[in-house]
């Protein structure tokens, strides 16, 4: 592939002071290639990352969660049959609760279901149903609207999801009525949409333009030679899928590798044709920005990191590699922590210890509670 260096104007070359559409030009281009080259590595770094989380994260979670799953049930079983005092009870309590609340927001266990009513003594549905109810009635006093008609129980993920829905059919709705009532545009105003409509159909001119001289010189049916068919068949299908998303800049690329065209070519172009480039170039600049962003979003979730901390394609590999070193460790503290209820003395200085954590828990817990907020 050429790189789109080549079609920066020289000045040198064209031998007379760049125009400040040139300028814009060679600007725009420098742009896209730091822009392309940053995309490159997002997209390597993602899927890197996917591949080596299925690979090797994924199944050590999948062991965490059945051990924390096995050791929850046992501790339960344990604590049915056998005599403790009070605070060890209610420590042991806290603790089971705390433990499935928790797996129940990955897991799907009947068992932890009945666990949770258990020590939380209420029906993990029946909350979900309550906070649903909660997030309708804040959407309706905030947004005037809440879920539309009745579809029985759904999750809370399920009810987000329709909220969001519902707010994508309301701005539709509010700009359809927008155009509807919009007023009767005043001659000037005519006149304004007729050049802007103008300019956009001599920036389509400029792309079928190229467009059409490349399937010109690339069409393979015109092509005896069978190896060289399916070389321009190739090229013909980047040419096809550079026209559709209208990436001027990649067919001006093909038409420099194919030698149609050259730094000197544009450079001899009048300044209208190249401020037309430039609008094209400007729309291209502004989608792999999108894209980018699109990855830096997905990496700020990935990495559980806020929106205004500093993200790249690099930092992606580290934080996984990291996640799987702790939890290697997690798993060997969960193997350690089976093995202690099982020996009556280990588990007895393990429920003190638990007792002690437990306590410290609902001290910060009361603080957060009696802490008034400012907002």
């Amino acid at each position: 592939m050429t790189s789109s260096t080549s079609l920066r104007i020289d000045q040198r070359r064209n031998q007379r002071p760049l125009s400040k559409a040139q300028i814009t030009f060679n600007s725009l281009i420098g742009k896209i290639e730091i822009s392309r080259a940053l995309l490159a590595r997002w997209q390597s770094a993602v899927d890197n990352y996917e591949k080596t989380r299925v690979k090797d994260f994924e199944p050590l979670f999948d062991k965490f969660t059945a051990q924390q799953v096995a050791f929850v049930k046992a501790l339960d079983a344990l604590l049915s049959r056998s005599k403790f005092a009070k605070a060890e009870r209610r420590a042991a309590a806290e603790y089971i609760y705390e433990m499935v609340d928790s797996l129940l927001e990955t897991t799907e266990d009947d068992a932890l279901k009945i666990l949770y009513k258990k020590y939380g003594g209420t029906d993990v549905d029946a909350d979900d149903v309550e906070v649903v109810a909660e997030m309708n009635a804040a959407m309706k006093n905030m947004f005037g609207m809440g879920l539309e008609g009745d579809n029985g129980p759904i999750s809370p993920e399920e009810a987000f999801r329709k909220f969001a829905e519902q707010m994508d059919k309301a701005q539709q709705r509010e700009e359809q009525q927008a155009q509807h009532h919009e007023k009767k545009k005043s001659p000037k105003q005519l006149a304004r949409d007729a050049k802007l409509q103008q300019e956009a159909d001599l920036t389509n001119l400029s792309l079928r333009e190229i467009y059409r001289k490349l399937v010109s010189a690339l069409h393979p049916d015109r092509e005896p030679d069978p190896v060289e068919r399916e070389r321009k068949t190739a090229l013909m299908q980047r040419v096809n899928q550079a026209y559709d998303k209208k990436n001027l800049l990649l067919l001006l690329e093909l038409q420099l590798e194919l030698e149609h065209i050259d730094a000197n070519a544009i450079a001899g172009m009048p300044d209208e044709r190249v401020k037309r480039f430039n609008k094209i170039l400007k729309e291209q600049l502004g989608e792999l920005k999108i894209e980018i962003e699109h990855f830096q979003m997905g990496a700020y979730i990935a990495l559980d990191q806020a929106p205004f901390d500093v993200v790249s394609p690099e930092s992606l590999m580290p934080t996984l590699r990291q996640d799987i070193a702790d939890m290697k460790r997690e798993i060997a503290r969960s193997t350690e922590q089976s093995v202690i209820i099982q020996n009556p003395v280990s588990f007895k200085l393990w429920l003190k210890q638990l007792q002690r954590e437990m306590k410290v828990r609902r001290a910060n817990r009361r603080s957060m509670d009696d802490f008034d907020f400012p907002f």
